[in-house]
């Protein structure tokens, strides 16, 4: 996976992996991490989130390339977005330095908190999106 996103960047940076309790929850409750994160300013201005990744075995060649697909990685190593979730799994993200990938995984992170917390269910989430 770490491989996936580095070998055709003519640039350095860092892939970061780990496995973020909210944003894995907010996936396994059925919210879009993309649709949720468009209603916070704070992640919104920062960070470009990508679609989730399925629920894939890990380690597998699967999972790595599932990531680097929605990444919307590039022939020439560009990237569409910062950071993707991974059902079931984790998050992924890809920053210049560790420090600025690891916000991005904090800011959405805390996001997922947010919508968790608020006690709004998917089905009513996406109520609010169609009405908006």
């Amino acid at each position: 996976m770490h491989w996936n996103l580095q070998r055709d960047t003519r640039i350095t940076r860092t892939v970061m992996h780990v496995h973020a309790t909210h944003i894995v929850a907010a996936i396994y409750a059925g919210f879009d991490l993309q649709a949720i994160s468009a209603e916070f300013p704070e992640i919104l201005r920062y960070t470009r989130v990508g679609p989730a990744v399925p629920g894939l075995p890990a380690l597998s060649r699967e999972l790595a390339d599932a990531t680097a697909e929605c990444f919307g990685l590039g022939k020439d190593g560009t990237l569409a977005f910062d950071i993707v979730g991974q059902a079931n799994h984790g998050v992924c993200a890809v920053a210049m330095d560790p420090w600025a990938a690891y916000e991005h995984i904090e800011r959405l992170d805390h996001i997922c908190e947010i919508v968790l917390k608020s006690g709004v269910t998917r089905s009513a989430h996406v109520h609010r999106s169609v009405a908006a």
